[in-house]
């Protein structure tokens, strides 16, 4: 509520741009972490969100994120991927490979129609994916 953010959160993900310390005052960079957040909500919109956060590159080693995207974690970009979604999956392509390629299929429902429609993409990750029964509420 009041977030901005509408929909079940499906799918989210964390990239980063990597602190530098330990050079040059000049030189050294802080941590950024950018979260990218699906989300389906019940009239069938999917939705994109791109939130990021800047961290201390002294802090980064400790850190821990219970939910994504965290509370200070500012939006950068946000758009309606597609409608009329009848259902989303995320799973891996290997069980029980933490590195497995990531396989999402969209499934869309064609207005005023009797026929739906099917999209996939596969994604490989450099980390180990993390399943959750639920990644929490925004």
């Amino acid at each position: 509520g009041g977030t901005g953010f509408v929909g079940a959160k499906i799918l989210a993900l964390t990239e980063s741009t990597p602190a530098k310390i330990g050079f040059a005052a000049a030189d050294n960079k802080d941590a950024v972490l950018i979260y990218h957040v699906v989300s389906l909500e019940d009239n069938g919109k999917l939705h994109y969100y791109r939130l990021q956060e800047t961290i201390a590159g002294a802090s980064i080693a400790g850190l821990a994120r219970p939910s994504i995207p965290p509370g200070g974690a500012a939006a950068v970009f946000s758009s309606v991927l597609a409608r009329d979604v009848e259902s989303v999956t995320c799973e891996p392509t290997s069980p029980g490979n933490p590195r497995s390629p990531l396989l999402v299929r969209i499934n869309c429902k064609i207005p005023k129609g009797e026929t739906s429609r099917s999209e996939q993409a596969v994604g490989t990750p450099n980390v180990a994916l993390v399943p959750h029964n639920s990644i929490g509420g925004w």
